[in-house]
């Protein structure tokens, strides 16, 4: 995944720069919200089964990524269409439980998501030139990973990785301050859809299928749903 949004970055940029003052590059990064309220209740609740000592929610995390645009592919000056290469980890969830029998259990979570979109980025004067507000929407391919460490105080720590490809979409607000010709200034908030109906190992087996057999007497897997709010810092380069 990681190769494959470096490749088609690099291919937007060749194709966009024929001309100068075409292509924008666009560095970004910030803080993000996870919507796992289920996954968190199915945490404690499959996991603690005696009670749970401690439990830090998967709730939050980071967000890097990439944009290259260019004005190039359509004959407006205010709006720029291209490709985001972005990643997404969260904050480590942690449960540390006492299990049935005495048998204290140690559980940890972590969730990754790669993408690689494309999408337009409308933009028009805020005060004055130098100063823009913007929309952006974008919409493509993601690759989720959710990597749990699961270890009782009877044996010996495991490891698992839970995967599967989802469609992602993203809708941003923008504010961005023009240091000169060249470098520039941003700050954005947005929403960012990526609801995972399952991941599974490698195996096969679907993210916590006991536990929805034990609560509700069907087998179904467990939706990770990696969408969220952010809040980005960019610098960004025009050449």
């Amino acid at each position: 995944m990681k190769k494959l949004i470096l490749a088609a970055l690099a291919a937007s940029l060749m194709a966009a720069s024929g001309r100068a003052d075409t292509v924008d590059l666009s560095a970004h990064a910030g803080f993000t919200s996870l919507s796992m309220g289920n996954f968190n209740k199915a945490n404690s609740a499959f996991w603690g089964w005696s009670g749970v000592g401690h439990v830090n929610e998967l709730d939050s995390g980071f967000i890097v990524g990439l944009d290259a645009t260019t004005k190039r592919l359509t004959r407006f000056d205010w709006l720029d269409l291209g490709l985001r290469g972005e990643y997404l980890q969260s904050d480590l969830a942690v449960n540390d439980s006492l299990a049935s029998g005495g048998n204290k259990s140690y559980v940890s979570d972590q969730a990754n998501l790669g993408g690689l979109l494309i999408g337009a980025k409308a933009e028009a004067p805020f005060v004055d030139d130098r100063l823009t507000a913007g929309l952006g929407l974008w919409a493509g391919m993601g690759y989720a990973t959710m990597a749990q460490a699961v270890g009782y105080s009877q044996s010996a720590l495991s490891n698992g990785v839970y995967t599967t490809y989802l469609p992602v979409g993203e809708a941003e607000a923008s504010l961005r301050y023009r240091l000169g010709s060249r470098w520039s200034l941003t700050a954005s908030t947005g929403w960012r859809w990526a609801d995972a109906a399952s991941l599974k190992d490698s195996r096969g087996v679907p993210l916590y299928q006991d536990l929805q057999l034990w609560k509700y007497g069907v087998k179904s897997p467990l939706n990770v749903d990696y969408s969220g709010a952010t809040a980005q810092g960019a610098a960004s380069y025009s050449f």
